[in-house]
């Protein structure tokens, strides 16, 4: 983690992986990160330490995206499976599979009742979390 006004490294996130994805919570107390390990990461924004980690999926995560008030996230990874947690606890929420390939890129309507999910493969799925 960089501060880009003074060209300094704050933090440093360790994890034996590649990170994929990350995601500031909107409080400003945690990031979370998507790894090639299929894991999800908590991690404390204050010193870097991390909070605990879940298994996102049977494959990579790709991609994050955290709604605004913080409550829930979307993941997608190379499962091609699209899944919403709920952040407080990890327990997943719901999970949609239709990408042909790994997902690309995930988000969360200012409504949080739509994710709408980009594959590899070009598709674009639209999906309601209700």
């Amino acid at each position: 983690i960089w501060d880009l006004h003074k060209g300094v490294r704050i933090h440093a996130l360790y994890e034996p992986t590649v990170f994929n994805s990350v995601c500031y919570h909107p409080d400003e107390s945690q990031y979370i990160t998507g790894s090639a390990n299929n894991k999800i990461g908590f991690w404390d924004a204050y010193d870097g330490s991390p909070i605990r980690f879940i298994t996102g999926g049977e494959d990579d995560i790709t991609c994050l995206d955290i709604h605004s008030e913080g409550k829930i996230f979307v993941s997608g990874g190379a499962d091609k499976n699209v899944n919403v947690w709920h952040y407080d606890d990890g327990k997943l929420v719901s999970s949609g599979k239709g990408h042909s390939g790994k997902i690309s890129k995930v988000t969360l309507s200012p409504d949080q009742k739509i994710v709408v999910s980009v594959g590899s493969a070009g598709g674009i799925f639209i999906w309601d979390i209700l």
